[in-house]
């Protein structure tokens, strides 16, 4: 494995240093190594902008980091860093504002150029399950692969349909990868490694599935596809803001036409007045 790449997964693990202050220590020290060795006085804080009092958190945690510990992390869950420099990380994220500079793997990473989310609420229709699955299997079966982000309802039943359709699938996560969210999803996520897809995360072993994480788990499903596909959605729901952050990056955005009468498609109603691309199996063949 790439040294620098090491260096910058442990960074990453410090916590309170997401990819802003990573990127703000690589700005002013060049490389990983060079930042973890650097010496962390008053100078190299205000060279690199990060407040005090995280910076004081951040160099007591380097200076205690255990090395062996976080390696066999790595090998007991089977997890493999990426950085945005090595060969096999995802082909469109990094053309967006903010790519993780690194990403935390299990399974098989690929650039999937060819590459489309399909999300959703958790509290889906059986109309919108099922869409979802039989979308998925169809666009698997052509060779693209599903990003999704494991939760429950539509994103599980993407998963799903793409297994079903023989391809591969991509789980982001809002967890540590030693976490399992939600925990009904452990078979499939297992699954999903076992037959050439993966589950990453930007977050480091230890982190929990907060609120707090989604959105920012939302940039990477957006930024990963060349075009985000919303199922259902409430009028103010997660998929919506994956939807935004597409848009945001010159992406596609497809939406599902549901009853004027389902709260969770008022979202998606909304998308397409907003121009989304309607989806229907004739269009959805056509566009996609």
């Amino acid at each position: 494995m790439n040294q620098e790449t090491m260096y910058a997964a442990a960074l990453q693990s410090l916590k309170g240093c997401g990819s802003r202050r990573l990127q703000a220590l690589l700005d002013v020290c060049r490389s990983p190594r060079r930042a973890w060795e650097a010496v962390w006085d008053e100078d190299l804080r205000r060279r690199t902008g990060i407040p005090a009092k995280i910076f004081s958190q951040l160099r007591q945690e380097r200076n205690v980091f255990n090395w062996d510990r976080f390696q066999h992390q790595l090998d007991f869950y089977g997890v493999r860093p990426l950085a945005l420099w090595d060969d096999d990380y995802p082909a469109w994220l990094p053309f967006t504002a903010q790519p993780p500079l690194v990403l935390f793997c299990q399974g098989t990473m690929g650039r999937d150029s060819s590459s489309l989310a399909i999300v959703g609420s958790r509290k889906a229709s059986p109309y919108g399950l099922n869409a979802a699955e039989s979308l998925a299997a169809e666009l698997a079966a052509q060779g693209f692969t599903i990003i999704s982000g494991g939760a429950r309802g539509i994103d599980t039943r993407a998963h799903r349909g793409a297994l079903k359709g023989k391809g591969r699938t991509v789980v982001v996560a809002a967890n540590g990868l030693d976490r399992t969210y939600p925990r009904e999803n452990k078979a499939l996520f297992r699954q999903v490694v076992d037959n050439g897809g993966a589950v990453i995360s930007e977050y480091a072993f230890g982190v929990e599935p907060l609120s707090r994480n989604f959105p920012a788990r939302n940039r990477i499903i957006a930024g990963m596809a060349a075009a985000t596909i919303v199922i259902e959605a409430a009028l103010r729901s997660g998929s919506l803001i994956t939807a935004d952050l597409a848009l945001d990056e010159g992406r596609d955005v497809f939406a599902m036409p549901g009853s004027v009468f389902s709260e969770t498609s008022r979202g998606t109603n909304h998308l397409l007045q907003l121009g989304a691309i309607p989806l229907t199996c004739e269009i959805g063949r056509a566009h996609v």
